[in-house]
């Protein structure tokens, strides 16, 4: 078995990495493994980055148009149709406050998902998995000991058990709101059915009707009926990822559940080997030839196709991909698995050994001869996911809810994780 170089060259220390429990960067020497003294770190300008709430200035472009749209087609169901049905007998005035009744259970909805709580909370020691290694999340400072946690950059902070951010409400669809936001969604689709029938039918019984008020109802119609066919998918599509037991994440990013994951206790000294943790076959360093492909380490959870490094794969259960950062922290047990700022793996790359590089591309591969699995998902299903809501990795050239920073003068930061 071929012998994979040491971590780093001796006396050469580690970057500056935040500490998940007190927030201080500590400066860990990787040689001796030894802790050094604490250095002082700048004010967190991502701390006044987090969103409140899902108002929070700035608003998106798709939460702007989804909300006209929707307020659009209420009102003018309200001020064009509803008058008329008041005189109507038969299905029609049955309906009014059916009609009503939903849209207040929908509103109350609305405010509970965009108001909700969705921050991963530390879980105490005593309810930690004796199975898996918490990570720490170098944006927030957070320990992480639950699986499906990922912190979005939309947001500004680690969501418990993430599904997706919702491009329309601008706030994270989590665990503790993922049941009210499709019964939400359910609610809207009535509402919206009830909008385009109303409108529809006005159109076709009114003989003259004035050009003003035909106008008003053809564009009810038609931002009803979009909105509807819309939603009617969305919701499908959501009911075949529970009967599948995947999040929207999973899904589109083609991994198993329970990702974002945690690493297994013992993977440390596999990979110190240069083994795989799961197969115990031989580790490979891997070059990612599509910038479209899917690659996550599976100890940290960094996304390495962002990331544009080599890391290590293994070939025989391809299931285990190990990035830089955490090659070398598999030889320090007192330092914990940290999920990096993509600009942190890069400039780490960057200071990197140069010989060690060399060395480890000798025996190196590029990734579609991996298989070719670790690519996205792109059927109608994935289409309609990616139309709803993201990964809450914010875009580095096109950022509506980003933390403050100039896109231009922080692109690597931008897309983290």
């Amino acid at each position: 078995k071929r012998q994979l170089p040491a971590p780093h060259a001796p006396g050469h220390c580690s970057a500056a990495l935040p500490s998940a429990a007190s927030g201080v960067g500590l400066h860990f020497c990787l040689e001796a493994g030894t802790q050094a003294q604490p250095a002082e770190m700048a004010t967190d300008r991502r701390s006044s980055a987090r969103r409140r709430t899902a108002w929070t200035w700035p608003w998106s472009g798709f939460q702007i148009g989804s909300h006209l749209a929707v307020l659009y087609s209420i009102g003018s169901f309200a001020v064009l149709v509803q008058p008329e049905w008041h005189l109507a007998e038969g299905m029609e005035s049955g309906l009014l406050p059916v009609f009503w009744a939903i849209f207040f259970a929908s509103l109350a909805l609305y405010f509970y998902v965009c108001l909700a709580d969705i921050q991963y909370h530390e879980a105490p020691l005593d309810l930690m998995s004796s199975s898996f290694e918490p990570r720490c999340c170098e944006t927030c400072d957070s320990s992480i000991s639950a699986v499906r946690v990922k912190h979005c950059h939309l947001c500004g902070l680690c969501v418990a058990d993430f599904d997706h951010h919702c491009r329309y409400l601008n706030s994270c669809i989590a665990g503790r709101t993922y049941r009210p936001w499709l019964a939400f969604v359910l609610g809207l689709i009535t509402l919206m059915v009830v909008c385009s029938y109303s409108a529809l039918k006005a159109l076709q019984h009114d003989e003259e009707i004035p050009a003003v008020r035909q106008t008003l109802l053809v564009i009810q119609a038609l931002a009803s009926t979009i909105l509807a066919m819309f939603l009617v998918s969305l919701f499908a599509q959501h009911v075949y990822l529970i009967c599948q037991g995947l999040t929207t994440l999973e899904y589109v990013k083609n991994q198993e559940a329970g990702f974002p994951a945690l690493p297994p206790f013992g993977w440390r000294k596999a990979v110190q080997a240069g083994d795989c943790y799961k197969c115990g076959n031989e580790l490979e360093l891997t070059s990612v030839a599509d910038k479209d492909e899917v690659w996550y380490c599976t100890v940290c959870q960094v996304d390495l196709s962002k990331a544009g490094i080599d890391f290590l794969s293994c070939d025989g259960c391809g299931c285990v991909n190990v990035c830089p950062l955490c090659r070398r922290t598999a030889s320090l047990p007192s330092m914990p698995v940290i999920t990096p700022r993509l600009s942190s793996l890069r400039q780490d790359r960057r200071l990197g050994n140069s010989e060690e590089t060399h060395l480890l591309r000798i025996s190196s591969r590029s990734s579609n001869l991996a298989g070719g699995k670790n690519v996205p998902r792109r059927d109608f299903s994935s289409m309609i996911a990616n139309m709803e809501g993201n990964s809450g990795d914010a875009e580095a050239s096109s950022r509506c809810c980003c933390d403050g920073e100039e896109s231009t003068a922080s692109g690597d930061e931008a897309s983290d994780e």
